[in-house]
């Protein structure tokens, strides 16, 4: 079984399909965000997380770090740390939510 896993996690195929799938993710997410950014900015000002201050500069900075993992996930010398960006920023949304 632990062999199979290796096999899975070495795999190219597998390795660039879940790759894609994050950057697709990430991508879906920012367009969504990009068409109606001041929906977002509303509903990044609900949650009040931050001061209304901060709420505009932080609403850009999520889309444009999604925007970044979306497009670093294609490129193997990062892949890694955009990975591990992309597990981080889900966690963060998560705990945000929660």
């Amino acid at each position: 079984m632990l062999a199979q896993l290796n096999q899975l996690l070495t795999d190219p195929v597998a390795i660039y399909a879940a790759r894609g799938g994050v950057a697709l993710l990430f991508a879906l997410a920012a367009w969504s965000k990009i068409k109606s950014v001041s929906v977002f900015r509303a509903t990044l000002a609900d949650y009040q997380l931050f001061p209304p201050g901060f709420v505009a500069p932080v609403a850009i900075l999520v889309i444009v770090l999604e925007i970044a993992i979306a497009l670093g996930a294609w490129f193997s010398a990062t892949a890694p740390w955009v990975m591990t960006a992309a597990m981080v920023l889900l966690l963060l949304y998560a705990s945000a939510i929660a």
